[in-house]
């Protein structure tokens, strides 16, 4: 099983990317604490997405309301 971390530099950024996920898409999405095997820098936020359908949907609304991505990561659960 997959699942994908769409990462924010601040809390900020994540929550207000969250709230218009799920108002606007209605993509069921986590808020989580970057894990730290993730290769960014300091720390992070990140929505947790299960599918590429939700993170698709968010990187569009992120784009759509100026919400800067730091990054994309997929992480396979077993």
């Amino acid at each position: 099983m997959k699942r994908y971390f769409i990462v924010y530099s601040s809390i900020t950024h994540a929550t207000r990317a969250k709230n218009f996920c799920d108002r606007v898409a209605g993509c069921n999405v986590g808020l989580v604490n970057a894990p730290k095997n993730l290769p960014i820098n300091g720390c992070a936020y990140a929505l947790l997405a299960r599918n590429m359908e939700s993170v698709n949907k968010c990187k569009e609304i992120s784009d759509k309301y100026h919400i800067k991505i730091r990054g994309v990561y997929e992480d396979d659960i077993s």
